[in-house]
């Protein structure tokens, strides 16, 4: 009896060697190993360079992944002031810098305050000749964009959910069809509202036309002999590609590029995508990365990554 107790307690106490280890390595490979959670839990500000219109939707910064009270302060209040929610108040056209402490970490994000007159359409204007619509629509639409911004987006969303909210909106409410029969169809963009249909030229328009109140800085691009467009958008002082003929899932769209999650926020060197650099027609951005996790599970409204959890690619 002596010896089966000497040795049961021997294997109990291998056992638990053992178990000890297997524990003891995994908190180990836990530690050393960053994995992308622990990247997406550092305390960061939802913007970190940011556009507030005068007369423009409301603005608010947000500090990601932190229970800590926030101090705000801005360097120019007479620029813009900075509530204690973060909301951003702009006074006057300029540059200022808002500031958040949260416990030791200090958080800067630039801020530009422009005016914005609540009639214009586009706020980039650089690469259009016109848009061919009358007085009347341009008061109609105006008027309606401001319904659609109270409904779909908030004071506190980065501007990459502004622009990702605009963009899925846009494809998800109108289909591509491209009407050669009739040229004017290229450039009226209230079509894309109106008639539920639109052309890469016009989707492109209406996108700017949806941001402009908001602050988020969108550019139309399009080629040489003016064969296809898409748009430049700005995040956090960084420009990136958006083509929403290629994220649109219409019978229009070829099989080739239709529901091509990975056509937004997107470099120039994806050249399957814009069909390569140097081509421009007008003014463009350069675009050297991506800033979109790529997979069709995330492309809905409330999309994970939307939150703060997304990364650089």
């Amino acid at each position: 009896m002596t010896n089966i107790r000497s040795k049961t307690k021997g294997n109990i106490t291998s056992n638990l060697t053992k178990i000890l280890v297997c524990i003891l390595a995994l908190t180990l490979l836990t530690t050393l190993t960053p994995t992308k959670a622990q990247a997406a839990s550092k305390v960061r500000l939802s913007n970190t360079k940011l556009t507030v219109l005068i007369g423009g939707m409301e603005r608010q910064l947000t500090v990601y992944n932190t229970k800590k009270a926030v101090t705000w302060s801005s360097s120019k209040p007479k620029v813009a002031t900075v509530a204690s929610d973060g909301t951003i108040k702009p006074k006057k056209e300029g540059k200022t810098t808002i500031t958040a402490k949260v416990g030791k970490k200090t958080l800067k994000c630039k801020v530009t305050v422009e005016s914005f007159d609540t009639s214009c359409l586009i706020r980039d204007t650089s690469n259009i000749s016109g848009y061919m619509c009358t007085n009347k629509e341009i008061k109609k639409y105006t008027k309606w964009r401001t319904k659609w911004i109270k409904k779909y987006l908030n004071k506190d969303m980065p501007d990459q959910q502004i622009a990702f909210i605009a963009a899925k909106w846009i494809v998800d409410h109108a289909d591509y069809e491209r009407d050669l029969t009739n040229p004017l169809n290229e450039i009226q963009f209230f079509r894309v509202f109106k008639e539920k249909k639109g052309t890469c030229f016009t989707y492109t328009l209406a996108l700017n036309f949806l941001l402009a109140p908001t602050g988020v800085n969108s550019l139309y691009v399009h080629w040489y002999g003016n064969t296809h467009a898409w748009n430049q958008i700005e995040v956090d002082g960084e420009w990136f590609n958006v083509d929403l003929v290629q994220i649109d899932d219409s019978k229009g769209v070829p099989k080739a590029y239709k529901n091509c999650f990975a056509a937004f926020l997107f470099p120039d060197a994806a050249e399957d995508i814009t069909g390569g650099t140097k081509k421009y027609t007008g003014y463009h951005h350069d675009c050297t990365n991506r800033r979109f996790v790529t997979g069709e599970k995330i492309w809905t409204y409330n999309s994970p990554w939307l939150d703060g959890t997304w990364v650089d690619l």
